[in-house]
């Protein structure tokens, strides 16, 4: 039987971290399974830039703080993460989210190899709920 949340915090939680426990996750789950998605242009009505993509997950983190003057300087892109997990799973799923000075953003989402399934389905949500009409 499929599911079909009517939220993505219906069957998505947050997680606190900080940048190098996150890190240290990734380091181990992309070893694993990594889900990307291609380049996308954003809804400007939902997304104006990285920190505007922190009024709907409040735990995300800056991974490279450092890289913020770049990308408002159009020079280089600027990458925020977070921690998540499915209820009914128990399981760790850690989303890389890359904005580029063009104005296209994508996602990376690491999990364990046996949640390939659910990692695939989170990154086509987060295309489908962000991505420009």
């Amino acid at each position: 039987m499929l599911v079909i949340p009517c939220a993505i915090t219906k069957f998505l939680f947050e997680a606190m971290s900080d940048a190098n426990e996150f890190k240290a996750k990734w380091g181990l789950l992309k070893k694993e399974s990594v889900c990307y998605s291609e380049d996308f242009i954003p809804s400007p009505f939902l997304v104006k830039g990285p920190s505007n993509m922190k009024k709907y997950f409040q735990y995300l983190i800056d991974l490279k703080p450092e890289k913020e003057y770049d990308f408002i300087a159009k020079k280089g892109n600027w990458t925020i993460g977070g921690m998540f997990y499915v209820e009914s799973k128990e399981q760790d799923l850690l989303v890389k989210i890359q904005f580029k000075p063009t104005g296209t953003i994508n996602f990376k989402v690491a999990s364990k190899r046996a949640d390939f399934k659910i990692t695939e389905f989170l990154v086509k949500t987060l295309i489908f709920l962000f991505r420009k009409c």
